[in-house]
């Protein structure tokens, strides 16, 4: 629907502004609130619901509750299944580990043997081959 108006008040900081300033709404118009206002919303949302919102994320993406999640950390005495460096320890929450092509839960990672296991491609004979390299050249230190 379009607006016969170039300017519009928001209802949050009550700024008359350009109509790019907002968002659509659908088969409505134009959201009520700035962009800016909005974006500001959001992320008092997020901040306020992190929780909730990485339940969201794990739902969405692995097909896992937080239930799931939690019973998964309580199952590896709250560390990393790899390095086994403790939640307590960590600035984010593990990661959840999965097979990339059936999408399969493996387990929860600390962020650095999350991306050092995906940058070997998930491939154990490498990670095996870089583990022999690691202790060739650790006689030489």
């Amino acid at each position: 629907m379009k607006t016969k108006y170039k300017t519009f008040v928001c209802t949050k900081c009550h700024k008359r502004q350009p109509i790019a300033n907002f968002y659509t709404n659908g088969v409505q118009g134009l959201r009520p609130d700035c962009k800016i206002c909005n974006m500001k919303q959001t992320k008092n949302w997020a901040k306020k619901n992190a929780h909730k919102r990485h339940g969201y994320w794990i739902k969405s993406r692995f097909g896992i509750t937080t239930e799931q999640y939690a019973l998964q950390l309580q199952i590896q005495k709250y560390g990393c299944a790899i390095c086994n460096q403790k939640t307590s320890n960590l600035i984010r929450r593990l990661s959840v580990d999965h097979n990339h092509k059936t999408n399969k839960l493996r387990g929860l990672l600390c962020t650095s043997c999350n991306r050092g296991i995906g940058y070997f491609n998930d491939n154990p004979v490498l990670l095996k081959k870089a583990a022999k390299y690691l202790e060739i050249y650790k006689k030489c230190d």
